[in-house]
């Protein structure tokens, strides 16, 4: 019984002293800078510039900027110095070309444009122009 009690007692010790001086170590900060090197859009004024809700960010093969702003049911079209070229308007609703709830976007090589209903469960395609290509329905639920 004190043979127990002994490894009892010492592995009571050996435990408390590892939590007690492991929590002792210093910890290493590390400091990060951001820098500010390039950014789209405003506050306030233009429009064009103006994001309600973005959930994608993409880029196509000569690296124009496509932002996904799901609040105003549009695509934003930049150039890679952050010019607006132009608006992908996405209709809301139930048809072909529209979306119940806009919740995703890819852009392929060639600028084709996908964009995923969530709610109706299809992806819209458009040209690079932004003229609607066609839909297509899919059995599962995206995230």
């Amino acid at each position: 019984m004190r043979k127990i009690f002994f490894l009892s007692a010492v592995f009571w010790f050996l435990t408390l002293s590892y939590l007690f001086f492991g929590c002792l170590k210093e910890t290493q900060s590390k400091e990060f800078i951001l820098i500010k090197e390039f950014s789209v859009g405003a506050e306030s004024g233009d429009e064009r510039y103006v994001f309600a809700g973005i959930e994608n960010i993409a880029l196509d093969s000569q690296e124009n900027i496509y932002v996904l702003d799901r609040r105003n049911y549009r695509i934003h079209k930049f150039d890679k110095n952050g010019k607006f070229l132009k608006w992908i308007v996405v209709e809301k609703g139930n048809g072909p070309k529209e979306v119940s709830r806009i919740s995703g976007m890819a852009v392929t090589e060639k600028g084709k444009i996908y964009v995923q209903d969530y709610n109706g469960n299809k992806i819209l395609i458009f040209d690079e122009r932004a003229n609607f290509l066609r839909s297509f329905i899919i059995d599962f639920r995206a995230v």
